[in-house]
């Protein structure tokens, strides 16, 4: 299951994040998505808008197509 499938309000954990480029894989963990972090969905901007995730206590916005790309479970 991909990040971008999570209720709204569930947790989940993140399995990977391989699929992402090099570049948005380093920024990704400098803001604390990595492997083995709880994440929890927190909004989703209509018409496939970007995405509100909690990680580490932190809220960050990303694309939904970069959501597409990270590996999550329960």
């Amino acid at each position: 299951m991909f990040l971008s499938n999570l209720v709204k309000g569930k947790q989940g954990i993140i399995i990977g994040i391989e699929h992402l480029n090099d570049k948005l894989k380093r920024r990704m963990r400098d803001l604390g998505v990595v492997e083995g972090a709880e994440v929890s969905l927190k909004g989703m901007m209509p018409f496939g808008g970007p995405i509100m995730i909690e990680v580490g206590g932190n809220l960050i916005t990303i694309r939904r197509k970069d959501a597409d790309s990270i590996e999550v479970g329960y």
